[in-house]
C-alpha cells in the first residue's frame, strides 16, 4: 500500500496554470519590434514547431506532477508488525575505572565478565527502552535509550579502560542518569549501576544524587563487583533511598544470578504496538523528473539548432 505523508501539498498542482493566467508572458502584451528576414520560412515550419511546443508542455508538466508528488513523500506500507513494549526505561551505569581490569580466578577481567553478562541481559530486554552510561573519572551517555537492543550491545562491547579516565565517579553516573531520565514521560525508571569501587572522583555526591534520584520517581539498584564493606554501605543506601535493591558481586556465575533476581523483581509489563514499516519512494519520482527534464533539455537544444539551420 503507497500512502503520502504530505497529501497536502497536491494544491499545488495548478500552481503553474494559475501564474500563467494571471502573470502572461511579456510577448503577449507587447508588440514584436524585432525584425527577421528569414521570417517567412520559420513560418512554414509553423505546424512542426507546434507540436515540438506541445510536447515540451506536456512533459513540464508531468515533470511538475513528479516532484509534486516527490514532495508529497510517497511511502510503501509494509505489513503490520506487533512490537512488545513495557513502557519501561531502563538505563545501566557501567564503572570502567583501572579497578575493573584486574583479574578474577578464572583468569578473565572484571570488566570482560561485566560485558559478557550484562550483554546478555540487555539482549533479553526486548520490550524495555535500553541506554548505556559508561562512567570512571567522568561519565557520559554511551547510548541514548532506545529498542535497538543490538546496538547497545556493541557499544558495551567497544567499551575500554581509560575511556573516561582512571578514578570513579559515582555520583555523576547518578546525576547523568537522573537528568536523561526525568523529562521521560514514563512512571517506569530505571538504573542499574555497577562499579567495584568508591567514590573518589566527581562533583556530585553519591548519597545526595540518590535523593535527587528518589525525588524524580528513578529506582536505582546497584551492584558492587568484589567491594568491600566500606563502599558496600554506600551503595547499598543509594538502592534502599531509591526503593531498589544491592547486590553483590564475586565472579561470573553470581553476576548471571544477580541479573536472574533483576528480571523477576522488575517483571515486563507488556503492552502491544502496531508497527508498519515504511519505504520512502520519493527518490525515484525525483529520478524521472530528473530523467524528463534532461529529455527537455534535448527537445529544445534539438529546436534551436533547427531555427539556426533556416536562418541560413
Amino acid at each position: 500500500m503507497i500512502q503520502f505523508a504530505w497529501s497536502w501539498l497536491f494544491i499545488l498542482l495548478p500552481l503553474p496554470w494559475l501564474i500563467r493566467s494571471f502573470f502572461p508572458p511579456a510577448a503577449h502584451q507587447v508588440q514584436n519590434a524585432l525584425r527577421v528576414p528569414f521570417f517567412e520560412r520559420i513560418n512554414t515550419q509553423k505546424k512542426t514547431v507546434n507540436k515540438n511546443n506541445l510536447l515540451l508542455y506536456i512533459l513540464l508538466w508531468i515533470i511538475w506532477i513528479l516532484l509534486i508528488s516527490a514532495a508529497a513523500r510517497p511511502q510503501l506500507l509494509g505489513k503490520a508488525i506487533e512490537l512488545p513494549v513495557t513502557g519501561r526505561d531502563l538505563l545501566v551505569a557501567v564503572d570502567l575505572s583501572d579497578s575493573m581490569k584486574e583479574k578474577l580466578p578464572d583468569g578473565q577481567t572484571r570488566l570482560k565478565v561485566v560485558k559478557q553478562v550484562i550483554g546478555d541481559f540487555i539482549v533479553e530486554r526486548k520490550a524495555d527502552r535500553i541506554g548505556l552510561i559508561l562512567f570512571a573519572e567522568k561519565a557520559y551517555v554511551q547510548t541514548p535509550l532506545t529498542f535497538d537492543r543490538r546496538t547497545v550491545k556493541i557499544m558495551l562491547d567497544q567499551a575500554k579502560i581509560g575511556f573516561a579516565g582512571r578514578s570513579t565517579a559515582i555520583g555523576d553516573a547518578i546525576g547523568l542518569a537522573i537528568k536523561s531520565l526525568r523529562k521521560r514521560e514514563t512512571k517506569n525508571r530505571v538504573l542499574i549501576l555497577i562499579t567495584d569501587g568508591s567514590n573518589n572522583a566527581g562533583v556530585a555526591n553519591p548519597i545526595q544524587a540518590a535523593k535527587w534520584a528518589a525525588e524524580t520517581g528513578i529506582r536505582i539498584y546497584t551492584i558492587g563487583f568484589v567491594i568491600n564493606k566500606k563502599d558496600e554501605k554506600v551503595l547499598e543506601d543509594i538502592a534502599k533511598i531509591t526503593n531498589g535493591k544491592y547486590f553483590q558481586a564475586q565472579d561470573s556465575l553470581s553476576l548471571k544470578n544477580i541479573y536472574q533476581q533483576l528480571d523477576k523483581i522488575e517483571q515486563e509489563i507488556v503492552e502491544t504496538k502496531i508497527f508498519r514499516p515504511k519505504i520512502e519512494l520519493y527518490i525515484w519520482l525525483l529520478s524521472l523528473a530528473f530523467l524528463l527534464s534532461f529529455v527537455v533539455l534535448i527537445i529544445k537544444v534539438y529546436k534551436a539548432t533547427f531555427l539556426l539551420k533556416w536562418s541560413d
